[in-house]
């Protein structure tokens, strides 16, 4: 996939990575023709592989995509709200949340990897509000956070980010890119060479604090990487697994406490 501009670092997390398809970059081409727009070249790129939709589908929480030949449709009844055109206000609505609690949508800004922005449907008086920089930074995020060598994990829901925690992890990992909006107000990734640290940070919208996702390749890199953040919050106690990886846990939890 080096031919790739935009997203060559998304497809190269999947274990079979897409190919281009003439046939999908036909139906993007006869889309644009019908809109009579011009889309934005990631987002051209993108729908121009093999079921593009359907990876992005794959890719998320069982998230609904929209189809390259449905972008930009109107909408009969927006949520009750009436006939609604996106198109007209510069957004391209790609994808709802499989529950309808949000949508997402490309702003149409001109630039060739436009921003994409949110919308929370359950909120009163909805608003878009920003989420990733650019559509790449999108697709990538929902790739990575769901495709990984990492072979054991553990969990923590409802548990504060607390400002130095923040600080702490963009200190001692490596910070991959941050993105706004469900599931999380702020979410937050991180790396090293044991495996990833996922923060769905939603504190300031009334969401019970943040979850934390903690995914390593062996059990004794599991071990590290949480020696690492146990102090963080009120992770030491909240954190949970599965058979083996609970086995790392009551070890940790018998050396360093729950503090």
């Amino acid at each position: 996939m080096s031919q790739l501009k935009y997203h060559s670092a998304a497809v190269a997390l999947l274990p079979k990575p897409p190919r281009f398809s003439e046939s999908a970059a036909h139906a993007v081409r006869e889309r644009e023709r019908q809109l009579g727009i011009a889309l934005p070249d990631s987002v051209r790129e993108w729908y121009s592989l093999e079921d593009a939709a359907g990876l992005l589908g794959s890719y998320s929480n069982d998230d609904w995509p929209i189809n390259a030949s449905q972008l930009g449709e109107p909408f009969e009844n927006w949520f009750g709200q009436g006939e609604r055109d996106f198109l007209s206000q510069n957004l391209l609505i790609f994808m709802h949340e499989n529950q309808g609690v949000c949508n997402w949508a490309i702003k149409l800004t001109g630039d060739p990897d436009p921003p994409v922005v949110n919308e929370e449907t359950s909120a009163p008086g909805a608003v878009w509000l920003p989420c990733a920089d650019a559509f790449s930074t999108f697709i990538w995020s929902q790739i990575w956070d769901r495709v990984g060598p990492e072979t054991v994990g553990v969990d923590a829901n409802g548990v504060e980010l607390l400002p130095n925690d923040l600080e702490f992890l963009k200190s001692c990992f490596d910070q991959r890119p941050t993105t706004w909006g469900w599931p999380g107000r702020s979410n937050y990734r991180f790396e090293n060479n044991d495996g990833r640290i996922i923060v769905y940070d939603g504190e300031d919208r009334g969401r019970g604090g943040a979850d934390w996702h903690v995914y390593a390749r062996t059990i004794p890199g599991l071990k590290r990487l949480l020696e690492k953040i146990w102090h963080c919050s009120q992770l030491a106690e909240s954190l949970y697994g599965d058979r083996e990886s609970e086995g790392v846990l009551k070890q940790l939890r018998g050396s360093l406490g729950n503090e």
